[in-house]
């Protein structure tokens, strides 16, 4: 009977505690809206949130802290569980999206809490692997002020990154060295051209630099075989590859230097206005010229002449008096060049190895007669001294530019210096090579009457 009793004991004692066990899982684990576990979710809440509204998250919350904040919230029930769990699940969305974009940005030089915030620094370590694994951002629950914010940013880092990522793959994909096909070749140019344009896109300087010095890397390789037999490669090759600002230092003045040259000559000055502009422009895109100069006009304005030289530009021979050689005498014709010479020499230390015959007019005779210097011609005729205005100079001229131009402008009107720097800058533009009159291949010294295009 004693133990009967002693049995049944202990089962009670079991069934009580399996009972209050019970109890106390459903009270924990079924939701119920015990104000201890509202006051619980809510004081969490203050916690992660920096502002009354439950928007903005605060700067020190911890995956942790809104891991326990969900874990209350989903033990409540009604209404009130339900916008708690939300406010739960969208700090949890923050937080994960946050977290992604900090891969992304240099936390240093972005403030990702600036709700202004209009241009990122990227993380210097971010590459396309990084980027592909946490590009896609968790899915808003809801969206308030601060998803918007968050949206913002990334889109700003797309914005950064994309053409960065394309130049680092296009990069990878460029080869070392230049194919054996020139079709091939062309596809790799045009890869460069692509590369720089990419670059030039990118905003971020530190991930552009970085992938700039792979891109120059790559370059170099591919350049210095090149030279070794730089005649194998079409001219077509040759004329993308300038455009090419990386390739530019391994081309210029070599066998692979294929850009078109101009050689730019101004007539008929000194003049105390406009030679000065002229003087200024050039100075500005850094290239020389050659003024075939008048020699009662140096004398009048002589200091004019001395700066031409002292900017490290050329002085070439017009005559005295700028008269037609005609219809002169052999001995006024040479004392027009030879006076002009004495006086050119006396105010600039400077004694010519150029001439230009006044209008072109001379032929052989004339080019027979002076034959200690250079006759200089020209094949590129702005007419400036018959328009108008600086854009019918333009106009005209540009359908002139060829791979070989000596160019003839005057100094001596405001519309050719207005139109001279329209001129210079589709020179530069278009990758002129600017030169001596003597370096190019056009080396006509004289044309008879006739022989050479009038104004029409």
């Amino acid at each position: 009977m004693d133990a009967w009793i002693k049995i049944n004991k202990k089962r009670i004692w079991y069934g009580f505690a399996l009972f209050l066990t019970t109890i106390l899982v459903i009270l924990y684990f079924v939701p119920m809206n015990f104000p201890s576990r509202v006051q619980r979710a809510q004081a969490l809440m203050n916690e992660i949130y920096q502002d009354e509204q439950e928007i903005y998250l605060a700067e020190n919350v911890t995956i942790h802290k809104i891991q326990d904040l969900m874990n209350v919230t989903n033990r409540l029930a009604g209404d009130v569980g339900q916008d708690l769990q939300t406010k739960a699940n969208l700090a949890l969305c923050k937080f994960r999206n946050l977290q992604k974009i900090k891969y992304f940005v240099d936390s240093q030089h972005t403030d990702i809490n600036n709700p202004k915030l209009e241009q990122v620094s990227l993380n210097a370590e971010l590459s396309p692997e990084l980027w592909a694994k946490h590009k896609d951002l968790y899915v808003w629950p809801v969206q308030d002020a601060f998803t918007q914010q968050i949206d913002h940013i990334y889109e700003l880092v797309e914005e950064a990154w994309l053409p960065l990522n394309q130049a680092h793959q296009l990069v990878n994909d460029l080869a070392d060295l230049p194919a054996k096909d020139n079709q091939q070749v062309l596809k790799q140019v045009q890869t460069m051209l692509n590369i720089e344009e990419l670059l030039n896109q990118a905003a971020d300087q530190g991930l552009k630099e970085k992938i700039n010095q792979q891109y120059l890397q790559k370059v170099d390789h591919y350049m210095q075989s090149m030279l070794q037999d730089p005649d194998k490669f079409s001219d077509q090759i040759l004329s993308n590859l300038y455009q090419a600002d990386a390739v530019l230092p391994y081309i210029m003045d070599t066998p692979l230097d294929y850009r078109p040259k101009v050689a730019v000559t101004f007539d008929d000055g000194p003049n105390e206005d406009f030679t000065p502009q002229i003087l200024d422009i050039l100075d500005k895109y850094q290239i020389k010229a050659t003024f075939f100069v008048v020699g009662r006009n140096v004398d009048q304005v002589p200091q004019v002449a001395q700066e031409i030289i002292a900017r490290g530009h050329d002085i070439g021979n017009h005559s005295y008096s700028h008269p037609t050689f005609l219809e002169m005498t052999d001995d006024e014709i040479l004392w027009e060049i030879n006076a002009t010479q004495d006086i050119i020499e006396n105010h600039t230390g400077y004694r010519p190895k150029l001439y230009r015959m006044p209008f072109g007019d001379g032929g052989r005779h004339v080019y027979e007669l002076i034959d200690n210097m250079t006759s200089t011609m020209w094949n590129t005729d702005t007419n400036d001294w018959y328009f108008e205005t600086p854009e019918e100079i333009y106009e005209y001229t540009l359908p002139q530019f060829d791979r070989d131009m000596l160019m003839l402008m005057h100094d001596t009107s405001q519309k050719s210096v207005d139109a001279f720097e329209q001129i210079l800058q589709a020179l530069v533009d278009q990758n002129y090579k600017f030169v001596s009159p003597n370096e190019l291949e056009f080396n006509e010294r004289y044309r008879e009457i006739g022989n050479y295009a009038q104004y029409e």
